[in-house]
């Protein structure tokens, strides 16, 4: 609507006439015998602008709508793109809640594993495998943070100006570890 009347707006105005005053000072005796001032006005009547405005207008309104039609498919990648993300999110999370409870299980499992070798009961190599089990743990766990900062960044990149177009950027804190 803003759009619309802006345009009957000019088109209003191209159909008034318009005033403009000229002055000049001039000197064309080269002795000095005499000098002129010309002043002069002059006064413009549109004949309805021939068109002019119309066609403008139609022009500008193509324009738009053209316009329209390239916001479309940036809208659809910034979309595809937020979407990416948040799948992305969801899978980290659900896989980082699992290491945690892998540690979790390794820990038990690794003092309950020194009691029985304190008593004689379990081989050194055994508790050796679980501690080691833990520290993958604990490295796919780091993976998982570094994955996280690095994907933020690279959702932001994939649709360019996203971020201030789609709120992007704000998704949490991008290189904070949550």
């Amino acid at each position: 609507m803003a759009f619309d009347q802006a345009l009957q707006q000019v088109l209003e105005a191209s159909n008034s006439f318009t005033t403009s005053l000229h002055t000049s000072a001039s000197n064309p005796k080269p002795r000095g015998a005499g000098s002129t001032i010309f002043v002069g006005i002059t006064m413009e009547l549109p004949f309805k602008g021939v068109g002019k405005a119309e066609a403008s207008i139609v022009a500008l309104k193509k324009e738009l709508e053209v316009s329209a039609l390239d916001v479309s498919p940036y809208e659809e990648k910034v979309s595809l793109a937020q979407q990416k993300f948040d799948n992305f999110e969801a899978f980290n999370k659900k896989h980082e809640v699992l290491l945690d409870e892998r540690m979790r299980i390794c820990k038990d499992r690794i003092d309950e594993l020194e009691l029985k070798l304190k008593t004689g009961r379990v081989d050194v190599t055994v508790l050796a495998e679980e501690i080691l089990t833990l520290v993958r743990a604990e490295i796919a766990i780091e993976r998982l943070k570094h994955d996280r900062v690095t994907q933020k960044p690279s959702a932001v990149a994939s649709t360019g100006q996203a971020c201030q177009v789609v709120n992007l950027c704000n998704v949490k804190n991008i290189g904070n570890y949550e």
